[in-house]
């Protein structure tokens, strides 16, 4: 049954995103490596990657502890997806990075009830943004999001991350106007961030309390 869907069903794009999240996250083991996640990939695996490496770091109440290994997973997926491959690849070290099961579960659960809401407003459309032509567009900010979220800033890991897991629809689901959405808040993402930098160079240790007085 696996097989089959995994063939087939996903391949084909016929399911939806939160039954490839089921189908990826379902395991019995204790640990759950990024090269089994690959292996149950379809022909949507760049999209599906990144809703699932930017999804705990895109809740409103950011999951601890993903952003750091996630970014680096998404950085690398972004590089990929500017340069058009068609299949992901990571290096050895990379692929044998566990996930616990405990986590895979709570991820899948949170994953579960957003996608239970939200499904129906994805749809194919606006489909000249989801062209080859585009990738280079969707893979920097894919990158360019994952770097953000590795800057050690308290509470603005979220803004990067949903970006990430927008272009990740659109891409999956060849919706244009998710990653269009995606690029706008892009684009003001890195802005955002480029003032905080700004600060902190002309001010130093006092754009700390800044920073901290905007959240």
């Amino acid at each position: 049954m696996e097989q089959e869907y995994s063939q087939e069903n996903n391949k084909n794009g016929t399911t939806t995103l939160s039954q490839d999240l089921h189908y990826i996250l379902a395991h019995e083991g204790e640990f759950l490596t990024l090269n089994q996640i690959l292996d149950r990939l379809g022909s949507r695996s760049f999209g599906l990657l990144a809703i699932l490496f930017s999804f705990p770091s895109a809740l409103p109440v950011p999951a601890p502890g993903y952003s750091v290994p996630f970014g680096i997973i998404l950085m690398l997926l972004g590089i990929q997806v500017a340069l058009g491959k068609s299949k992901p690849w990571f290096p050895r070290r990379i692929l044998q990075w566990r996930i616990t099961a405990l986590r895979s579960q709570k991820l899948l659960a949170q994953a579960s009830r957003f996608f239970a809401r939200t499904e129906a407003l994805v749809r194919p459309r606006m489909l000249w943004l989801t062209r080859s032509w585009v990738r280079p567009v969707s893979g920097t900010v894919i990158m360019t999001m994952a770097f953000l979220m590795l800057f050690p800033i308290p509470l603005t890991n979220t803004a990067p991350a949903l970006v990430i897991f927008l272009c990740g629809v659109g891409m999956s689901e060849r919706d244009g106007l998710f990653l269009l959405g995606a690029v706008i808040m892009g684009v003001l993402a890195a802005a955002f961030y480029a003032t905080i930098i700004l600060a902190f160079v002309l001010l130093g240790p006092q754009a700390l309390e800044i920073v901290a007085a905007w959240f």
